[in-house]
């Protein structure tokens, strides 16, 4: 079950004003940044936190869940409890630190997947005797490939 706008506006709606507040989509679900910090995973209409040493003591009677398959157990967060989540998002936004940007590829998309192994094989294919149905000749074939 995907979380509804609706309840992504409540969220939000219940959120003290007291940082600047975005959310984006993610994963099918959506992630809700304080100060371009990932403080809160909203899914399946539950508001997540994750688990921080520092909120150990305030969210200890706190119900627990994963909020996607495979992912680690995280809080789960009452919004309509205005003082615990006041709490709880003060210190959480202090104890994690801004996401570091991604590095981008040579070619401009981010540089995930690909490594040193895979470049040569497509920086020969990128060659202009390559575009548009222009065929190479055999002679300069840097993989050894025979006539």
């Amino acid at each position: 079950m995907a979380t509804t706008t609706e309840h992504l506006e409540f969220v939000l709606e219940q959120l003290p004003p007291l940082w600047s507040i975005r959310s984006r989509k993610m994963f099918g679900e959506y992630m809700i940044y304080l100060n371009d910090k990932p403080i809160l995973a909203l899914c399946d209409n539950t508001v997540f936190v994750k688990k921080l040493p520092v909120l150990g003591d305030i969210m200890a009677n706190s119900a627990c869940g994963c909020p996607y398959e495979g992912a680690k157990e995280h809080y789960i967060l009452d919004v309509e409890d205005y003082g615990l989540t006041e709490r709880v998002l003060t210190l959480a936004e202090a104890a994690t630190p801004i996401p570091k940007p991604r590095k981008k590829g040579e070619w401009g998309e981010v540089n995930s997947t690909r490594d040193g192994v895979c470049r040569p094989l497509f920086q020969y294919f990128r060659r202009k005797k390559y575009r548009r149905g222009r065929r190479p000749r055999r002679s300069s074939d840097p993989l050894g490939h025979e006539q």
